[in-house]
């Protein structure tokens, strides 16, 4: 997906970072090592929620009614232009 997209921004003559803003979502090792500006979604964080709501469910034999909420992050790298006034 990277070569696509750095070939289609090349061929519009734009440049990630500089001309336009390209943006994932997952905040995965490649897209850290591509520097690409991504929404990381908390995946560690619902794990965590995920893994303390299932184990008190097993100590006391039933789900609760417990919730959470995990806000998603934007992690600013090389693929996002500044705000232009």
């Amino acid at each position: 997906m990277a070569r696509r997209r750095d070939s289609g921004l090349r061929d519009a003559g734009l440049t990630a970072g500089a001309d336009c803003s390209v943006i994932g979502y997952g905040n995965t090792r490649i897209s850290e090592a591509m520097g690409l500006t991504t929404i990381d979604p908390g995946f560690e964080r619902l794990a965590e929620c995920v893994f303390t709501i299932v184990r008190e469910a097993m100590s006391h034999g039933a789900l609760g009614e417990e919730s959470f909420s995990i806000a998603p992050e934007l992690l600013i790298r090389d693929t996002s232009t500044s705000l232009r006034s």
